[in-house]
């Protein structure tokens, strides 16, 4: 069997890929397409707004390393600590599909810097729930 490995993605597919998720997550149909359509992140925070300036440098650093796409944005309280968590694609179309399975089970890859404690930013699966539009993390 032949296995196509690190197939890399162009800006449609991601685009593709990142309105599913976003409609397997519920969000807000005008959020979706200005996203998809402008590459407009929001966040998710006390309501629904647009990212401050350290939260797009946040993005742009982890995209730069990792190659990830960003497509949404969840600020919060995690273990009283201040937590951008940046909900990401996988450079890598062979993770997709994983990665969708996870959403069906209430949970998303993210990177998520502890804004409080540096040293305890970490990448892997959040759990989140869509509360009115508007994306929490919890558990």
């Amino acid at each position: 069997m032949y296995f196509e490995i690190d197939m890399v993605p162009n800006a449609d597919q991601l685009k593709k890929e990142a309105r599913e998720r976003m409609e397997m997550l519920n969000m807000y149909p005008p959020i979706i397409d200005d996203f998809v359509n402008n590459g407009q992140l929001w966040t998710s925070a006390s309501d629904l707004r647009n990212p401050t300036p350290e939260e797009l440098e946040h993005v742009r650093a982890f995209e730069k390393e990792f190659g990830n796409r960003i497509y949404h944005l969840i600020r919060g309280q995690f273990m009283d600590c201040d937590v951008l968590n940046m909900l990401s694609i996988s450079p890598y179309m062979e993770d997709w599909e994983y990665e969708r399975n996870l959403i069906r089970e209430g949970s998303v890859m993210s990177r998520s810097d502890n804004l409080s404690i540096p040293d305890w930013s970490e990448s892997g699966i959040i759990f989140v729930r869509n509360e009115s539009g508007v994306l929490r993390r919890w558990g």
